[in-house]
């Protein structure tokens, strides 16, 4: 019998990308089966990242994989350093982490700081920070709503507040953002605001139009709520939620059916 991989050897398994080979699923196995000794080593990560973002190296891996991991053990310390990391200057951030920051920011942020919703809306607050990772971090409350970790009347207040007063009244992708969580949550109490926002012309970009919007208000609301669980998540699995990406080959077994981890 094979013994299991040890935190070090998981650590240098997940360091880099390596063109052709395999996702390393026995070392993301192990790493889930350790929680307790992995998790100071990937926090020791993402602090790194944190303190040196333009030095992580086009191919590598080990950051990408701490966040992912983290996310799925609910690791709470894990928060203020992703919101370290991502809001550093610029596209920093952006360049060394790929698609994740649209598709599975507001996931991890989640999955990482149901306690802590404060420190995510000052992430969406902070217009020193690039207007993508803002966008993202509103995903945050849709899938804390959909979990059932948060009172959708808590975020009916705060998003009010984002409406009418605390963001910056310019066209951006934040203001997309959060249309588009509005309408995920069902856009009913907000829609004075949200005409106001379409009268000004904050939603160059949208995804929806008033007229579509108004649609989504006159829908059941709990019908909608009771969507959310299908569409949204907390991170689950690393193995589901990595190991589909292009990066890795994929034999035929692998390849049947949808790829899994995409939850919204």
């Amino acid at each position: 019998m094979t013994s299991s991989p040890t935190p070090d050897q998981i650590i240098e398994a997940l360091r880099f990308f390596e063109e052709g080979r395999p996702f390393p699923r026995e070392h993301v196995l192990a790493a889930m089966a350790q929680r307790e000794k992995m998790t100071p080593l990937l926090l020791a990560e993402l602090e790194r990242m944190g303190r040196e973002p333009e030095a992580i190296l086009d191919h590598e891996a080990l950051h990408l994989y701490a966040m992912y991991l983290l996310s799925y053990f609910r690791e709470p310390l894990a928060l203020p350093l992703l919101i370290r990391f991502f809001s550093c200057p610029g596209e920093a951030s952006l360049d060394v982490t790929g698609d994740l920051v649209p598709e599975d920011f507001g996931r991890m942020l989640a999955s990482v700081g149901a306690g802590n919703t404060a420190s995510i809306k000052a992430l969406v607050e902070n217009e020193e920070v690039h207007e993508a990772v803002r966008a993202a971090a509103l995903d945050a409350f849709v899938v804390l709503v959909a979990a059932g970790l948060m009172e959708r009347a808590a975020v009916v207040v705060w998003f009010r507040e984002l409406l009418s007063s605390r963001l910056r009244r310019e066209p951006n992708a934040v203001w997309a953002g959060l249309l588009m969580a509005c309408v995920d949550l069902h856009p009913g109490d907000w829609m004075p605001e949200l005409r106001g926002a379409f009268r000004e012309g904050l939603f160059a970009d949208e995804a929806y139009s008033l007229e579509e919007v108004d649609a989504s208000a006159r829908m059941d609301r709990e019908s909608v709520i009771s969507s959310l669980r299908e569409e949204w998540s907390l991170m689950q699995d690393p193995v589901a939620e990595m190991s589909w990406w292009a990066c890795f080959p994929q034999d035929d077994a692998e390849m049947e059916g949808d790829a899994p981890g995409f939850n919204g």
